[in-house]
């Protein structure tokens, strides 16, 4: 490692976010939850996902997770047992630097991850985030893509990050999905029923 592991340090792409409380529908199935985070401006580039950490179900009311911490080769001493971490990649719908906030649209399906997590949070709590990371498809490249609702806010950030794009994009989610993609003319958008999309 070029800067020296620091044992026993957070990951240097570590970042607390807090739990504002805000959750609203942007469409069926898709709800906003919007986070404090102190460096906002981090997520507001090109690299649109952050790989967040969710503390498990009895961490709360102020009590913080236990987050990765650096070993002396420099990787990433994994909480386990009680204290584990659910991990997974989300795109960062929108990150507001003057605010200091950045938004999330997660999927709403029983228990999920993030939603499930949101729905028996309290304003305050916090899970952790490794990033960011990623970014859409080169500006100048034609976009063939098949999506479903776990992937369009990844999608529409790529519309968004190249207006002039051309391409097919087929799409299983509710109608409204058209507007929440918003795609640039050259884009051709087809939806499906989620419905009909095979089973995972």
């Amino acid at each position: 490692w070029s800067d020296g592991a620091r044992p026993g340090a957070l990951a240097a792409d570590f970042q607390a976010w807090t739990w504002r409380g805000a959750r609203a529908p942007v469409m069926p199935g898709l709800d906003r939850l919007v986070f404090e985070v102190e460096d906002a401006a981090r997520y507001a580039g090109a690299p649109m996902h952050g790989r967040l950490l969710v503390p498990p179900a009895g961490t709360g009311d102020g009590e913080e997770a236990a987050w990765p911490r650096q070993k002396p080769n420099g990787g990433l001493a994994w909480p386990a047992g009680p204290q584990a971490l659910a991990t997974r990649v989300y795109t960062v719908r929108r990150a507001d630097v003057a605010r200091g906030e950045v938004e999330i649209d997660a999927v709403v399906h029983g228990d999920d991850l993030l939603a499930g997590w949101a729905a028996r949070a309290r304003p305050g709590w916090r899970l952790g985030a490794l990033g960011p990371s990623g970014g859409p498809p080169a500006a100048d490249a034609a976009l063939m893509a098949a999506a479903d609702l776990c992937a369009l806010p990844a999608l529409a950030r790529a519309f968004e990050a190249a207006p002039g794009r051309r391409g097919l994009a087929v799409v299983a989610a509710p109608p409204e999905a058209a507007a929440y993609l918003a795609p640039p003319p050259g884009i051709a958008l087809r939806l499906l029923p989620p419905d009909t999309a095979p089973e995972a």
